[in-house]
């Protein structure tokens, strides 16, 4: 049997009012899922899962014909039967924290019995469903994992079931379900990408953690810090991997591992300042005004607005400078009538879609009209000041404008000044750094400068898509995520790194509503 994550033990605890049995469903995954229960009442028997109850005065356990149990007085024992196998939990209660707890078999895996029964660490291979059938998983992720070798896409999920199943079509999953939590059950998966709105984050990475699945979370990990908070420890207790978007501009990227060693070394000496505040295209086009697309991902008060949007921002600087300190925000609404393109329009352009590999659909939506009145119910203009742990300040701006700028007068990329050098983004290069230091650099060209260049071919860019042989951070995540799972080892960009971001975030809303300097409570070893 499988064996998802190395917890080989499970111990009963409250959380918040409620059990919890960390890592049974992770070690059992084809037979038994965990989940938390309020202690005060009976829970409803529901096949596959833990059940819990505080009516009894010591642990014991109801053997089902899936298997036996013995119980001590505060210590447990389940052993779990198969054809030719036996696994074997054990685990301890305290006194304060007696229950009752009963497993008894789960639904089946739709999928054959030779499918359910391949072992992942054996076939090199790590099955996958994925949550969320928009925009971003069929451009980016399930093409993807349709080509990885090392993925298999098992399953396919989507509220509006004729994008399951126009996703199933295109990709080739083997399973599509209308219900999360159907998948969760019955899906043969070991990890689960979550590709959903951003008010659905904490909830669905919480029940995937709880059912032992290995997590990639499409940015924000959430829009606060409860639910920041909630998320990475149902990660630890679970004992999954996680892999936090976005990871661009970080040290999943070697060229920002480089520039944040550079800049460790001192090239450029005591960092003084930096800003960023991006201001858009010199033309009209798709990147103006707002997503012509995703009331609930852009608009709606759950989604965090365009700040949580774009955590691409506070990613980048942390990445070159190390942990934040503090920030000072204002953050607002500034324009709250917007029209986007309805969303049945992009299941039009599902159901005719015939290139799984060219399921773009901002290559029709920037040309449709936008013809559905929306509210903006979240903050979509916020100025923040970053104190950094190593003393630098900095501003950094994230809202949308309405109309073009005049070329050569944008800018609005990182740009960082330090007592020995400048560290700037843009102009033509990935990034350059000019230094008293020149030792330090790897190289010098004739203008004085250390350049990074750009990857890839600029001039088959097609706009969102990320240029072809650059840094793909859609894809370089997947990868990460399947790789941390098959070698077990911790990902880059995982729960604390996402911690720290969503503060950063989360402490720009809580200084604009508060009119005082937010202190980070988190911190990260960059």
């Amino acid at each position: 049997m499988r064996t998802l994550h190395r917890r080989k033990h499970a111990v009963v605890r409250a959380v918040g009012g409620r059990l919890a049995v960390p890592g049974v469903g992770g070690i059992h995954r084809r037979r038994t899922s965990a989940v938390a229960l309020p202690v005060q009442r009976k829970a409803q028997s529901r096949p596959g899962h833990v059940q819990a109850d505080g009516a009894h005065d010591r642990l014991r356990f109801r053997p089902t014909h899936q298997g036996r149990a013995a119980a001590y007085h505060g210590r447990w024992e389940c052993v779990l039967h198969r054809p030719g196998r036996v696994r074997r939990v054990r685990g301890s209660g305290q006194d304060s924290q007696r229950a009752s707890l009963r497993v008894t078999r789960a639904p089946r895996s739709t999928g054959t019995t030779e499918e359910s029964e391949r072992d992942m660490a054996g076939n090199g291979t790590v099955r996958v469903g994925v949550v969320g059938c928009g925009v971003v998983a069929t451009a980016y992720y399930l093409p993807f994992l349709m080509d990885y070798e090392k993925a298999d896409l098992v399953a396919v999920c989507d509220l509006r079931e004729g994008r399951a199943e126009a996703c199933q079509r295109l990709f080739g999953a083997r399973e599509r379900y209308a219900d999360y939590y159907d998948m969760i059950d019955k899906a043969d998966i070991d990890a689960v990408f979550v590709l959903t709105a951003p008010g659905t984050h904490v909830p669905f990475t919480l029940a995937a953690a709880e059912a032992g699945k290995h997590v990639l979370i499409q940015k924000p990990m959430a829009t606060d810090m409860r639910g920041a908070r909630a998320v990475a420890d149902a990660i630890r207790a679970a004992g999954v991997k996680a892999v936090v978007e976005p990871s661009s501009s970080t040290a999943l990227d070697p060229e920002y591992a480089l520039l944040r060693d550079l800049v460790k070394n001192g090239v450029l000496g005591d960092v003084l300042w930096f800003s960023l505040a991006s201001t858009g295209p010199t033309t009209y086009g798709p990147g103006l005004s707002s997503n012509p697309y995703g009331q609930d991902a852009f608009y709606a008060a759950d989604s965090g607005g365009f700040l949580f949007d774009l955590p691409y921002a506070p990613t980048q600087i942390v990445s070159v400078l190390g942990a934040c300190k503090s920030v000072s925000a204002q953050a607002k609404i500034t324009r709250a009538d917007h029209k986007i393109v309805p969303e049945e329009e992009y299941d039009k352009f599902l159901s005719h879609a015939t290139d799984p590999r060219n399921a773009n659909y901002w290559d029709v939506v920037v040309d449709l009209p936008r013809t559905q009145p929306v509210k903006m119910e979240a903050v979509d203009n916020a100025y923040s000041l970053y104190e950094m742990a190593d003393g630098a300040q900095g501003a950094c701006h994230v809202g949308r404008i309405f109309h073009p700028v005049l070329p050569g007068t944008g800018g609005g990329s990182l740009q960082i000044y330090g007592t020995e050098g400048n560290l700037l983004f843009g102009a033509g290069y990935m990034a350059s750094i000019i230094s008293t230091r020149t030792e330090l650099l790897p190289e010098v060209e004739d203008d004085g400068w250390f350049h990074i260049r750009p990857r890839g071919d600029g001039s088959k860019a097609k706009w969102p898509q990320p240029t072809p042989g650059a840094f793909n951070y859609y894809h370089e995540s997947s990868r990460h995520l399947i790789e941390c799972i098959l070698e077990d080892r911790e990902p880059i960009v995982n729960v604390d790194w996402g911690l720290h971001i969503t503060e950063m975030m989360a402490g720009a809303i809580e200084s604009s509503a508060t009119g005082r300097r937010y202190d980070m409570t988190t911190t990260l070893d960059v």
